[in-house]
């Protein structure tokens, strides 16, 4: 059974959203979206986390037919070409099965080396990931601590059915990965990617205490289970890396969001040290150059 190789992979992220929280409406035309792609390329990405609804606070839960519509412009004239030439993993970020299942049945993957991946914000283990993983053997899923019992809930971010604290933040998401690994066969382990689902129901001081302690998540979970397979970080722009900006300088929006890319650029090349050893490394960034300030600047 294929596995995810023990490398880093910088998912560059592509919202086909009108109402994204830092840059929605900006991707709408298939020349916008190609043009998107391109740079995320040329600034350093080996994969593609895309999606077609927005999961920010307050925004307006869409369907699977209106999700399916957006991604459309993935699977006609050149921007499918383009994919393919590439050959690039390519991750579709939805809680709707039917959103995956209509693009691996329509995408036609023709590369070995290009690899579908389901990133299911949910975090729900339920028959439609079972039947996900057993009907396409070259795919990943992205299994994201989010403990809730039905899928629509996750897009509230209030509907979470536990209560998140620093504290034993820790201990709940290694409790909460066990029991959902249990319901998964260990021989699809290899093909899933673990994420802290930052930002899902966790306030800042849950968001930067379960960052400080993942190494120690991944640790327990692998001693508990045989996980053996990936990681995913994805704190990109996210509310408690702006707040964190916005309590040292006030800003407007605009600015505050590209500070917080300095703070982000300095958390992952410091976790990038202490993680990549331990499985295999998905960063989810909307710009891949944060990563590459050693690159840049031969810092060693």
């Amino acid at each position: 059974m294929p596995q995810i190789n023990k490398q880093e992979f910088i998912s560059g992220v592509v919202n086909l959203t009108p109402d994204s929280f830092s840059d929605g409406g900006k991707l709408i035309s298939a020349e916008q979206v190609l043009a998107h792609l391109k740079w995320l390329l040329l600034r350093g990405a080996t994969a593609f986390d895309i999606g077609a609804q927005s999961t920010a606070p307050g925004r307006a839960q869409v369907g699977a037919h209106e999700e399916m519509r957006r991604l459309q412009v993935l699977l006609d004239g050149e921007i499918n070409e383009w994919l393919h030439a590439c050959a690039l993993p390519i991750s579709i970020d939805t809680y709707h099965p039917p959103v995956i299942s209509h693009f691996c049945k329509h995408y036609f993957v023709r590369s070995q080396k290009q690899k579908i991946i389901w990133n299911d914000v949910s975090g729900v283990v339920d028959d439609d990931v079972l039947s996900f993983l057993q009907e396409m053997p070259q795919a990943g899923y992205v299994l994201c601590f989010n403990p809730v019992s039905n899928r629509l809930k996750v897009h509230s971010h209030t509907g979470l059915e536990m209560n998140f604290n620093p504290a034993n933040i820790k201990s709940m998401a290694v409790e909460f990965f066990v029991q959902q690994l249990k319901k998964i066969p260990s021989e699809f382990y290899s093909r899933l990617i673990l994420d802290g689902a930052y930002g899902f129901g966790k306030d800042a001081a849950t968001n930067w205490s379960l960052l400080a302690q993942w190494s120690e998540v991944l640790a327990l979970v692998k001693k508990q289970t045989s996980f053996n397979g990936g990681q995913m970080i994805g704190i990109s722009k996210k509310r408690f890396l702006r707040q964190a900006v916005d309590n040292i300088i006030a800003g407007n929006q605009e600015q505050i969001y590209a500070d917080s890319e300095i703070v982000h650029a300095l958390i992952l090349n410091e976790l990038r040290g202490r993680l990549v050893d331990q499985t295999p490394m998905w960063w989810r960034v909307h710009d891949p150059l944060v990563l590459k300030a050693k690159e840049l600047f031969n810092l060693h």
